[in-house]
């Protein structure tokens, strides 16, 4: 068991080394002290802007433990430590995950809320999925582009989380908690463009690369607007007096769902390097940013695929 930890361990060494493009054991120590800074900055503002976001704060430290709770992985953990110790090492996993969670919740003094989380913890790694459905989930996407469809499928039932949380903002009468649910909706889209299509799909485009962007923009936005059109609806109709605060951050949020597209093509079909990861990171604090960073981006884009493109 204590192999596998140390497996576990090299390995996230060794992304973090490919993130970085640099082995210097200081370097990566570094990159995750910012991460944890970021995650304790995005929490105080989640707390901040949102009431009673200890609850939505639990949910989302047992969707990331939930996550490794999958049935190949359970089999495979199984198999090599038998089950005895597989529970043991999901408990453990389990808790690395919650505590950066847990220290935020002690600074805040929720008590209740981290024995709860405890709890489910807990018991989320003493359960199994004992069955995998293979269900193909539609799509209200074409084909093209692929991030939607591939995206939409793994992530639907957090769209269904995101609209309940505007609902309920709605009935509660809690407008922060309805712009919470659209910011969420965003960041899903962005993890879309997470995932590199082959570069044969690339190049049966047959498109020159400037045409290639502007279509995989025009498309994104269309998609996009699909996903966010009945929530936007609904909310609109309830706070009609913050039309132009619900405005100005949609449109903000399609200019960085902009950027996170064109940030996948300036070194694809290469993963994105540090440098351009902190470019991303820091407009999100400084949203003027993107007048020079979705530029650069594109530029970067459109010379990289030329070799991809005809």
């Amino acid at each position: 068991m204590n192999g596998y930890f140390k497996l576990q361990y090299t390995m996230l060494l060794r992304k973090m080394a490919d993130l970085s493009t640099n082995d210097n054991p200081l370097i990566n120590l570094l990159h995750l002290l910012f991460f944890l800074f970021l995650f304790f900055i995005l929490s105080s503002l989640l707390f901040k802007w949102i009431e009673h976001a200890v609850y939505i704060y639990i949910i989302i430290s047992l969707f990331l433990s939930s996550s490794l709770n999958k049935v190949n992985r359970n089999d495979f953990l199984k198999m090599s430590f038998g089950k005895r110790n597989s529970i043991k090492i999901r408990m453990i996993e389990n808790m690395m995950i919650s505590i950066p969670f847990i220290i935020f919740l002690c600074f805040k003094m929720e008590l209740i809320p981290i024995i709860i989380l405890l709890i489910f913890s807990m018991i989320i790694a003493t359960t199994n999925r004992k069955t995998s459905y293979n269900i193909v989930i539609p799509t209200p996407f074409y084909s093209r582009p692929f991030e939607f469809t591939i995206g939409f499928r793994n992530s639907y039932y957090l769209i269904i989380f995101a609209y309940l949380l505007a609902f309920i903002g709605i009935k509660v009468n809690n407008f922060g908690l309805c712009i919470f649910s659209i910011i969420t909706i965003f960041l899903i889209m962005m993890s879309y463009f997470l995932h590199r299509e082959n570069e044969y799909f690339v190049w049966t485009y047959n498109l020159q690369p400037l045409k290639f962007l502007l279509f995989k923009i025009k498309t994104t936005v269309i998609n996009a607007t699909f996903l966010l059109l009945p929530i936007i609806i609904f909310i609109t109709a309830f706070f009609f007096t913050k039309i132009i605060v619900l405005s100005l951050l949609v449109f903000l949020g399609y200019f960085y769902l902009i950027m996170v597209l064109l940030s996948k093509y300036t070194l694809y079909p290469n993963d994105l390097d540090m440098k351009n990861t902190f470019i991303i990171i820091f407009s999100f604090y400084v949203p003027l940013m993107l007048i020079v960073v979705i530029p650069l981006f594109f530029r970067q884009a459109l010379v990289n695929l030329r070799s991809h493109l005809v």
